[in-house]
């Protein structure tokens, strides 16, 4: 670890992956407690990424040639309806099935590409990766095949857009319903990784969401097992998309699951702002969790999606906790102020002895204080149950806010060392207690 901040040199040949790998691990062990040198970084990151980013925006922009052919009437045994989609890959077209009478959709490559090694790679990667993975959270192949010598893949048929066009028509989107898709977005990741493959495209456009509130994950096309290293882009055209990819990405390197959590990062910022690199729009509550999401080195940003799941929940509890503990502590405080004080309440007069019984000193015994009042509270119940049950209640109130005060210290204790450190899952924030209300 550096003991004072390494030079500026140092630092831009760190941020454009120039340094030995040893010299690189000092770099990220002082960033981690330098904020200065973190900044500097980000920085330098985002110069030098501008010319390579201005140049894959352009050659994503391209035009696509026109080079549709007339309309099909069967492909495989599924006869064509209509073409409903078409990328730089690809054209996806409505399909239904002969016997079963179920519409699909179809996708196959473009006629142009047929006779390029690599866009026929990606695709089959595409039907392999949909083959193995099932999840409702991502889109589900139903069946594959070879028409020819044209591959093609059938999936079922969403009814609903993706996320990209729901942005361009409609501008940002609610909050609640923004944190949704992403979470459910990443539900499906989550699976993905587990399953061992990496998406490598998140971006709005490949998440759709049905008219039922789901998000399914489109375009497995790129998706590598985990330690797949080749390389991230393919002849004429670019793997991913330059808004929402990774730092590592953009340098030809690896990506891993925490790939995936920066371009999903990325995804939130746009569909909560409509903006790609503005944060003043993004909710507060939300911030710290795509802070960390989209962190320029991979060892800042959450390690697994699991992680990110658990700060979503916890962020998302925030205001509804606040909110409870709020309208808690102001109960409390009505009843303090307006529950009559002990003074208050009415001495019942012991009840008169016998006229009949004769009373003399000697039958007098005489008991102790203690005794005495434990059986005057006993008479005042007798004749008042109801106070008697409020100031039960009353003490059983004090001793669970007691107890809730001391759990929220040690969660905030806890929640700033977390904060600090950034290591391991962060503090669960502990349940509010339940308040006894007076009996009339």
């Amino acid at each position: 670890m550096y003991n004072a901040c390494p030079s500026s040199d140092t630092l831009a040949r760190f941020a454009n992956a120039t340094l030995a790998d040893h010299d690189a691990a000092k770099i990220v062990t002082h960033l981690a407690a330098c904020e200065t040198c973190s900044r500097k970084v980000d920085e330098l990151e985002h110069r030098s990424e501008q010319p390579m980013l201005a140049a894959l925006r352009n050659l994503q922009n391209e035009p696509i040639a026109n080079d549709d052919p007339p309309l099909p009437k069967t492909i495989g045994q599924y006869e064509i309806l209509e073409k409903i989609g078409q990328g730089g890959m690809g054209t996806v077209y409505r399909a239904v099935h002969p016997h079963l009478k179920r519409e699909v959709a179809l996708k196959v490559i473009r006629d142009s590409r047929l006779d390029d090694p690599a866009a026929r790679e990606r695709f089959v990667q595409e039907m392999q990766s949909l083959g193995r993975l099932a999840h409702p959270n991502i889109v589900h192949a139903t069946d594959a095949g070879i028409d020819g010598d044209i591959p093609f893949i059938v999936t079922e048929l969403l009814d609903g857009e993706d996320l990209g066009t729901w942005i361009a028509e409609r501008g940002k989107m609610p909050v609640k319903r923004a944190v949704g898709c992403i979470r459910q977005a990443a539900t499906g990741l989550a699976y993905a990784h587990k399953a061992g493959y990496v998406h490598r495209d998140i971006k709005p456009s490949n998440l759709f969401l049905l008219r039922d509130g789901t998000v399914k994950i489109l375009d497995l096309g790129i998706a590598r097992p985990m330690g797949d290293d080749r390389g991230q882009t393919v002849t004429g055209h670019v793997v991913g998309s330059p808004d929402f990819m990774a730092p590592e990405q953009f340098r030809g390197g690896a990506a891993d699951a925490r790939s995936d959590i920066y371009s999903l990062g990325q995804t939130f910022l746009y569909i909560m702002t409509g903006k790609h690199d503005d944060v003043s729009g993004f909710p507060l509550q939300f911030k710290r969790v795509l802070v960390r999401m989209t962190a320029g080195t991979p060892s800042q940003r959450y390690q697994t999606v699991d992680g990110l799941l658990m700060a979503i929940d916890a962020a998302s509890r925030k205001p509804v906790v606040f909110c409870v503990m709020m309208a808690s502590i102001l109960l409390y405080v009505a009843i303090c102020l307006l529950w009559p004080p002990p003074s208050s309440v009415p001495i019942v007069e012991p009840l008169p002895l016998p006229t009949s019984v004769e009373v003399t000193t000697e039958s007098l015994v005489e008991l102790p204080t203690d005794v005495e009042t434990k059986i005057e509270d006993e008479r005042r119940a007798e004749h008042m149950p109801e106070h008697a049950e409020n100031r039960r209640r009353m003490r059983e109130n004090k001793i669970s806010s007691d107890r809730f005060k001391q759990e929220m210290a040690d969660y905030k204790k806890a929640m700033a060392e977390w904060e600090k450190t950034g290591k391991g899952e962060p503090p669960i924030m502990p349940d509010m207690p339940d308040i006894l209300p007076p009996v009339d």
